[in-house]
C-alpha cells in the first residue's frame, strides 16, 4: 500500500503530527502494555490497584481507535 500526503505551508503542524504518528503509536503501545504489567504487581493496595485499573480502563477508551484493530 502506497499513501501519499501533501500539506500546504499552513499545515505544518498537521505535517508534523503525520511524520511523527509512528512513534506515537508505539509509544501509546508501550504506555498500555505499562499499565497492564502494573496492575500485576502484588504489591499494590486495594485502592491502588482500583486507581490504576480505572487509569487503564480511561487510557483504552481514548485510545481505542488509535491502538487496536477492528
Amino acid at each position: 500500500m502506497k499513501i501519499i500526503l501533501e500539506f500546504d505551508d499552513t499545515e505544518r503542524e498537521e505535517a508534523h503530527h503525520s511524520y511523527n504518528g509512528p512513534q506515537l503509536h508505539a509509544a501509546a503501545l508501550d504506555f498500555d502494555n505499562f499499565l497492564f504489567q502494573y496492575k500485576k504487581k502484588d504489591n499494590l493496595s486495594d485502592t491502588a490497584l482500583a486507581h490504576v485499573d480505572e487509569i487503564h480502563k480511561q487510557f483504552s477508551i481514548l485510545f481505542a481507535n488509535l491502538l487496536y484493530e477492528r
